[in-house]
This record gives C-alpha cells, structure tokens and sequence, in this order.
C-alpha cells in the first residue's frame, strides 16, 4: 500500500463500523481516530472537511463491498431465484454474526443525513444506480427485458432494505429468509425467454 494511503483505509474502514453499529450522528470524529489508529493529522489530510468526507467515503467503499458481494453471490447462483434466496442469506448470516447489531453499512448514514446533505444523498444515489444496474444486468443474462428487470430489481433492493430492518427488531433472520424465499418464488417467467 503506498505510504500517503497508509492511514486512510483505517479510517474508513473504521468509520464503517461504527457508523453501521452507532449511527453517523451518534460518532465523534475523535472516536473514529483512536479507534483507526491513525494520526489525527492523517484525518485532516485525507478528509479536509471532516466528517462528513468520512461518511461519503465510508459510502463509496460501502458501495464496491456491497457490488461485489452481489457479483460473488450471483457468480455461485444458477438463476435469479437462487441469486434472490442467496443473496437473502448472506446478508442473514451476516447479521446474525454481528448479534444483530450491525446496521445496513449505506442505509445508517443515509437515513441520518438525506436529504439535509447533498453530497451524501449523490453518493447514495450512485449506490442505488450501481445496484440496480448490476441486477438489471443479472436479470437481463437471464432473458428478463429492460422494464421487467427494473421493477425486479426495485422490489428486490426494497424488500431486502425492510426485511434486514425487521430481522434486527425481531433479533431473527427469518424476516430476511422469508423474503428471499417468497421474492425468489414470485418472480415472473422473463418476457425474452
């Protein structure tokens, strides 16, 4: 890793799990430093305008893990039913490895600072922009057309967003499960087939 660069993972790395577990207003930029490991002066370095550059950082790195976690799952997947179910698993195993403590690593920040911050609300458009594209790409390898790939992936994004919120109240993965299973087993025959 290049010496200039050295310090800046860490402080991502570490804001990504405390603003996942804490929530981004409930974080103090000095906690996010001890807890890196970094300098202080490193923060200031990489992330001049503090905070919130930490967070649109915390953000784009939350979003290539997450695309490449779908790309993993969906390469291990014989069909979008059992990309659905999962995808829905990984993200149950996940969760129930934290103790459920552990927030989505985009929807914590983004609920705390959209639509007050607009840097923050682009970030988490492009997120959005990259998932959906990348199952409209999975759908369409699967002869599902434009439209009907769309409003797949929407429903799909949606439903793992609310069903990972379930699954942390009722401290279960069976939300998650659940919607998975009946996603995977709703899903329309593609209209290209």
């Amino acid at each position: 890793m290049p010496a200039q660069r050295k310090h800046r993972e860490p402080i991502v790395d570490t804001a990504i799990s405390l603003f996942r577990r804490e929530g981004y207003r409930g974080i103090e930029l000095n906690r996010i430093v001890r807890a890196s490991g970094a300098p202080k002066g490193s923060v200031y370095h990489y992330f001049p305008k503090g905070k919130p550059a930490i967070a649109i950082a915390a953000i784009e790195e939350s979003v290539d893990q997450m695309v490449e976690l779908v790309r993993a799952v969906a390469r291990q997947s014989d069909g979008p039913e059992e990309f659905i179910k999962g995808y829905s698993s990984v993200i149950a195993a996940m969760l129930l490895q934290s103790e459920f403590r552990d927030g989505c690593k985009l929807t914590t920040i983004m609920l705390e600072l959209a639509p007050e911050d607009r840097d923050v609300m682009k970030t988490g458009l492009v997120y959005y922009s990259k998932l959906t594209a990348l199952i409209c790409e999975l759908l369409s390898e699967r002869k599902y057309g434009e439209m009907e790939a769309m409003k797949i992936a929407t429903l799909w994004i949606t439903t793992v967003q609310g069903s990972y919120l379930q699954s942390k109240v009722y401290q279960s993965t069976e939300p998650l499960e659940t919607a998975g299973d009946v996603l995977a087993s709703t899903l329309p025959r593609p209209s290209l087939a």
